[in-house]
């Protein structure tokens, strides 16, 4: 079975694929390709099953589809990938006969430029619905140790100016899985103007934001929709523990610095959404305008918005 090692990252800022294109194609020994791709998943229990047609090339010739099972870790950074590829004549009478047998469990169309560096192939991709990521694949041969792909991989992140924290473990599908059931709006509590912090009695923490700012969701992206400016947010944190009281009591209103929130137990970071509710343990970190930093862990949070929220406001420039 061939075998990848691969490393996926998104590339978050508006702009930056277009950015990091010139990076890789300054260092490429080939490219670029433009290659559309529509990846329908199919039930698999030994790994994941996918039918990749694709769109016509720039020369307006249609590549053959191809028929991919594929075994991957979800882990962040560089992971092995094991793969078998079969070339499909009949896409249509293929998707079709594996949904019936199999069940259809995602669709991924994304806008694919492909690069080699080397051995390894780069891909700078717009996901449809996701928005833009960088992936590596080094091509391993029979035998390697993959500690020698995993160098590679590693050293091209770091001359791509890719950081750890721009990792992304899951697949395309799981994130637009993930996406379908989020909220159409996301709290970036980094750029809102804090109104007050204070214990609410029974052990949480109860957060008041003069004015959030908050940011759609990709797919709302795609529609058009730009971030907005909202009064009267609250946030509820529950089960609080490790708040220094002396710091809280120096934290004044203004507009906060910075902000994170992760996830114990997979060490990501968590989006607030907006509204609605996270139960996870998590750790908040969090630098109001005035005073010291503020780190406490929590159990859950909700987000409440205002009834005519997100329209309130104006939009973000």
């Amino acid at each position: 079975m061939a075998r990848n090692i691969e490393i996926k990252a998104r590339l978050a800022s508006p702009g930056t694929l277009e950015t990091i294109e010139p990076r890789v194609a300054a260092i490429a020994t080939q490219g670029p390709e433009l290659l559309l791709q529509d990846d329908t998943f199919f039930g698999c229990a030994h790994g994941r099953l996918k039918l990749r047609a694709f769109g016509p090339d720039a020369q307006g010739r249609t590549p053959p589809a191809e028929l991919i099972f594929y075994r991957r870790a979800d882990a962040a950074g560089p992971r092995a990938c094991h793969y078998r590829i079969s070339a499909c004549p009949d896409p249509d009478g293929m998707r079709t006969l594996l949904a019936e047998a199999q069940g259809q469990t995602g669709r991924v169309r994304k806008r694919r430029l492909l690069y080699l560096v080397g051995r390894t192939r780069v891909h700078l991709d717009r996901v449809e619905g996701l928005g833009d990521f960088l992936e590596l694949e080094v091509v391993m041969r029979d035998g390697e140790p993959p500690e020698t792909g995993l160098d590679e991989a590693r050293a091209l992140m770091a001359t791509l100016g890719i950081a750890p924290s721009h990792l992304e473990a899951r697949a395309y599908v799981d994130l637009l899985a993930d996406a379908a059931q989020a909220p159409a709006w996301r709290l970036d509590l980094a750029d809102s103007e804090l109104a007050a912090i204070t214990p609410d009695g029974a052990g949480g923490l109860r957060l008041r934001l003069a004015i959030a700012r908050l940011e759609p969701a990709p797919s709302r992206q795609a529609e058009g929709a730009e971030a907005e400016h909202v009064a009267g947010v609250t946030l509820q944190f529950e089960a609080v523990t490790g708040l220094d009281a002396a710091a809280l009591a120096e934290a004044t209103p203004g507009r906060i610095r910075a902000a994170r929130l992760l996830a114990l137990d997979a060490g990501r970071a968590l989006v607030l959404p907006g509204p609605g509710r996270i139960a996870a343990a998590m750790q908040v970190e969090l630098q109001p305008a005035h005073g010291p930093a503020l780190v406490w862990r929590a159990e859950a949070v909700s987000v409440e918005l205002p009834g005519n929220a997100p329209r309130l406001g104006i939009h973000a420039c």
